[in-house]
């Protein structure tokens, strides 16, 4: 198993990450295995995000949201801060072609990566007060993934975010 790819599933910072590696293709059996293990990789498709309403469908179909997810913010950060559906040890969610995610809207991307990194410390944090839901902190990832070919193109506030290579 690659250190690179642990990694992503410390809960320590940093949480969101840029890479022009296709990590999804790159890890394939690796993160099946992760996955085997309560580690859970959601792929999602960056094309399909172009507005606030992209984003929060494409994270609810992939994070297999509630019916009455209400595709806005606050919901969209309630789902991800509760994910009680879900039975995992930590989660990395894969943006590829994060070059259409929000592209030409800077204040919904500024936005956008301000929540996930808040929903990111959030799981980060253990909860120890002697109640039901105490946990352990959990490592939430979010890796905002585009080709080489498409980096110009990708917005620089995701050009800002610490580099993850798969490829060692």
């Amino acid at each position: 198993m690659s250190d690179r790819l642990l990694s992503l599933f410390t809960s320590s910072p940093p949480w969101l990450l840029q890479s022009e590696d296709n990590l999804a293709a790159a890890a394939g059996n690796e993160l099946e295995l992760l996955s085997s293990k309560g580690l859970l990789v959601f792929t999602t498709n960056g094309t399909e995000m172009g507005d606030l309403h992209g984003v929060f469908a494409e994270f609810g179909k992939k994070l297999r949201f509630p019916s009455y997810f209400g595709f806005n913010g606050a919901a969209f950060e309630d789902c991800l801060t509760d994910l009680e559906w879900l039975a995992f040890d930590g989660i990395c969610v894969i943006v590829e072609h994060a070059e259409h995610v929000l592209a030409g809207k800077d204040d919904d991307l500024e936005w956008l990566c301000e929540t996930l990194e808040r929903i990111c410390y959030g799981w980060s944090q253990p909860v120890n007060i002697g109640e039901a839901w105490d946990r352990s902190a959990i490592p939430f990832h979010v890796v905002f993934q585009s080709s080489t070919a498409n980096k110009t193109r990708v917005q620089s506030k995701l050009r800002t975010l610490p580099k993850f290579s798969w490829v060692p």
